[in-house]
């Protein structure tokens, strides 16, 4: 039996610009699609590390713990 799949969608991260959604869940992955690691409301780009890109982009998604039930 395949797992589950949830599309994902958030206010949070900047709206897709092209038809597809801004990730799927599939049982316990997590596909995320077009995220770029800018700060939402001053449209900034993020500086620092990889990291810290990372958070950014999966934050917007309520962060890792709330991703990894």
């Amino acid at each position: 039996m395949s797992p589950k799949k949830d599309v994902i969608s958030t206010v949070r991260a900047p709206a897709p610009i092209a038809p597809y959604s801004q990730g799927v869940r599939a049982g316990d992955y997590l596909f995320i699609t077009g995220q770029i690691s800018t700060d939402v409301s001053p449209q900034a780009p993020v500086v620092g590390q990889i990291r810290d890109h990372f958070e950014q982009c999966v934050g917007r998604y309520g962060g890792r713990r709330r991703l990894s039930r």
